[in-house]
């Protein structure tokens, strides 16, 4: 007989869960059912307090403009939409739960998903688990038994039969078509599973833990994500043999030295998690903690490193469009990146700066200066500030120059030297297959030297590539005008909440695109080649998505062994 598929089997998983799931009662039900998960799990999914969440959300601000706004009318009116409205009365004819009542009386307070995979040689031995909490345990018990009156009826399942284990009853359901279902159901609490053996563990962990954490709980709690609504857990010592055998199965020496050098960092993983929580915007997470002393140097120094918050995030215009920022050691980001190529292997981003820049500055000095660039830098696109008739977002890109006294002077000069040479390598290149010419020129603000790209015919209205070395900062912008207007940040002084790494402001984004989206439409469609109806279409379509949202931003930190990202995103209403 032919084995379902895992894929099979958890989705036969979801859907008896979907019509037989409870809810609980204790002061944190997901961890009173995270404590029956076997301790060899590899992933883990777990949703708390659906009850609360989907409530509030649902009632929320944010859904109420949702549904009014382009985006969601098309589906509040649409088919598919009465189709589930219809799938509802079904329900609640056949097993008498409105939906109200599945999500607080069945769903409402946590719901589990277990997966373990099998061994290297036996794949197919893989499990699947549900574990849910039910707060009203006859209510799970009438609905378990409809359930199964239901799929006898209609010939699904032949029989549910009872069985014993370590002194525990669990049923066994068999399905028609030849595979069989288990469940155990005790005091409200349901598991589930298209492996017996996946049940059978549960029972022999709920002897075993009584009152204790479980691994898997303990796991969230250390990664700090056992408060978060819903999180997804990987243990990644489940995956090394995986791992090892596409390294193994590499076809070239740089695939297999990029897969090794994977497999030493994902070695030092202890966990690793993903989780969403929703309160007045929405925060999306990912977590990961390492053994440090088993990270790779360079790797260490770039990731685990706590950064702290770069001070030029302040000279950020208030209107920007977009803006990404931070702080950065760039040899020890190459050092990083080298880390991952074979040994004694020639290239990446340190190896092209030393042959192109290498003769330029002078070998001797090139380590010196790549020391001096950084750590703050930050970069920003905010709506033209010119005339009307420009459109091209004006850009910058901030590079503080750490070097003092002497030196200093000495990394100005050769980062001045290098940036020059790149742009009159530019600029030879262009002039000698174009007619239109573009020259270089440079303006005193004062006594600030501004070199600047000239070319009326080249650049789009307004854009003149300039750059300069201004109050120990290298500033590449779209105009002189940009470096005019920077104020360098006096001292060291943050933004009094941590500033992110990536920052998108959908308001100022749709105020843009609602002035100069006609322009960029057509410029979009010449460049990439498509009909001009179609690319403003598109951005006719993101005009209508961004009226949603108010910002988005990524952060990371770093802390302890654990390296965290979140994006947050900001709604124009609440989501909570």
């Amino acid at each position: 007989m032919t084995r379902p598929s895992i894929r099979g089997r958890l989705a036969a998983a979801l859907v008896f869960a979907l019509g037989v799931v409870p809810v609980a009662r204790a002061a944190d039900p997901a961890a009173e059912v995270l404590r029956l998960v076997p301790p060899d799990t590899a992933v883990c999914f777990v949703a708390r307090d659906l009850r609360t969440h989907v409530k509030e959300i649902g009632q929320s601000p944010f859904v109420a403009s949702l549904l009014e706004s382009a985006v969601g009318k098309p589906f509040a009116q649409s088919p598919e939409l009465q189709k589930l409205k219809g799938l509802e009365q079904f329900f609640v004819a056949q097993f008498g739960l409105t939906p109200q009542q599945l999500r607080d009386d069945i769903f409402g307070d946590a719901v589990v998903f277990a997966y373990r995979p099998g061994p290297a040689d036996k794949p197919g031995d893989e499990t699947g688990l549900v574990l849910i909490r039910a707060g009203k345990p006859d209510a799970l018990d009438k609905l378990v038994g409809k359930l199964n009156d239901f799929q006898r009826a209609t010939g699904e399942v032949k029989s549910a039969r009872e069985k014993t284990h370590a002194g525990q009853t669990y049923t066994e359901r068999v399905k028609s078509a030849g595979a069989s279902e288990y469940y155990w159901l005790r005091d409200g609490i349901l598991a589930y599973s298209a492996q017996e053996q996946a049940i059978r563990g549960v029972i022999e962990q709920a002897a075993a833990s009584g009152a204790k954490e479980g691994r898997v709980a303990a796991a969230m709690t250390a990664l700090g994500v056992n408060d978060k609504f819903a999180v997804c857990w990987f243990d990644p010592r489940a995956f090394d043999g995986e791992l090892r055998a596409k390294t193994e199965a590499a076809k070239t020496d740089d695939e297999r030295a990029v897969l090794a050098h994977i497999r030493t960092l994902w070695a030092a993983a202890d966990g690793l998690a993903l989780y969403a929580h929703p309160g007045r915007g929405l925060e999306l997470g990912l977590v990961a903690a390492f053994d440090r002393t088993r990270v790779p140097a360079g790797v260490r120094d770039l990731l685990l490193q706590p950064r702290g918050t770069s001070a030029l995030w302040g000279v950020v215009p208030p209107d920007a469009l977009a803006a990404a920022g931070g702080r950065v050691n760039l040899p020890k980001m190459f050092d990083a990146i080298e880390a991952f190529q074979p040994a004694g292997r020639k290239t990446g981003p340190r190896a092209a700066i030393e042959q192109h820049f290498g003769p330029l500055i002078g070998r001797d000095k090139l380590p010196v200066v790549l020391t001096a660039l950084g750590p703050d830098w930050i970069a920003w696109a905010a709506p033209p500030a010119t005339k009307a008739s420009d459109w091209v977002p004006e850009s910058a890109f901030v590079l503080k120059l750490t070097a003092e006294g002497k030196s200093a002077a000495d990394v100005a000069a050769s980062v001045r030297q290098a940036i020059e040479f790149a742009a009159q390598v530019a600029r030879v290149q262009h002039n000698k297959t174009h007619a239109d010419q573009i020259d270089l020129a440079e303006e005193d603000q004062g006594g600030v030297v501004v070199k600047y790209l000239t070319g009326d015919q080249v650049f789009a209205p307004g854009v003149r590539p300039a750059y300069a070395i201004k109050d120990g900062y290298l500033i590449v912008a779209t105009t002189p005008d940009v470096i005019r207007r920077f104020v360098a940040p006096k001292g060291a002084v943050a933004p009094a909440a941590p500033a992110p790494v990536v920052r998108v402001a959908a308001k100022q984004l749709r105020e843009y695109i609602g002035r100069h989206g006609k322009t960029v439409a057509k410029t979009l469609a010449a460049l990439g080649g498509k009909p001009v109806e179609e690319t403003d279409r598109d951005l006719t379509n993101l005009f209508a998505a961004l009226e949603l949202f108010d910002k988005v931003e990524l952060h990371h930190s770093a802390d302890g062994g654990k390296i965290r990202f979140v994006v947050s995103i900001d709604f124009v209403k609440p989501l909570k």
